[in-house]
């Protein structure tokens, strides 16, 4: 794929989607191959995005926003690490 891939003709922005898009797809595959293994992972992710975080003070709203940080960090992982995946198909490495 990577020799039909001209990266001079491509922007970065389309490169970088690719890159993720395939790296998600790969994840995907790897959790769908070993579910067992990916199940706890999963689990501790998901309840890590509605529990909030032990450090929030004050009210609703600052638990609110102690909650959003944890979403965006957990976005913006998953998106790095997506990308990192699918940077192997897309440099051909």
């Amino acid at each position: 794929m990577a020799d039909e891939l001209d990266l001079r003709v491509l922007p970065a922005a389309t490169r970088d989607f690719l890159s993720i898009s395939l790296g998600a797809a790969w994840k995907s595959f790897g959790a769908a191959t070993k579910p067992l293994q990916s199940l706890p992972a999963v689990y501790d992710t998901a309840k890590q995005l509605v529990t909030i975080p032990d450090d929030a003070e004050g009210g609703l709203r600052q638990k609110a926003e102690a909650l959003a940080g944890v979403w965006m960090d957990k976005g913006m992982t998953l998106l790095n690490d997506c990308k990192v995946a699918g940077e192997k198909f897309t440099e051909g490495k």
